[in-house]
């Protein structure tokens, strides 16, 4: 019995290390993409401060930023 079930539980073993090999690659690359927008967010915010506001302004705004 016990032979039974391991082979029958191979195949399904099998399937589900698979599945988390493909989950764990699609995981790294969402989290590459994450990372970069992550990053793009405080270029951005120091771009549209830099537009709005002139030289001097610009000093007294920055850290609410």
């Amino acid at each position: 019995m016990g032979l039974d079930m391991e082979v029958l539980g191979t195949p399904k073993r099998k399937q589900i290390k698979k599945s988390l090999v493909l989950a764990s690659v699609m995981l790294a690359m969402f989290r590459l993409i994450q990372g970069f927008g992550a990053g793009a967010v405080t270029f951005i915010a120091t771009t549209i401060v830099g537009d709005i506001y002139t030289t001097e302004e610009r000093k007294n705004s920055g850290g609410s930023f």
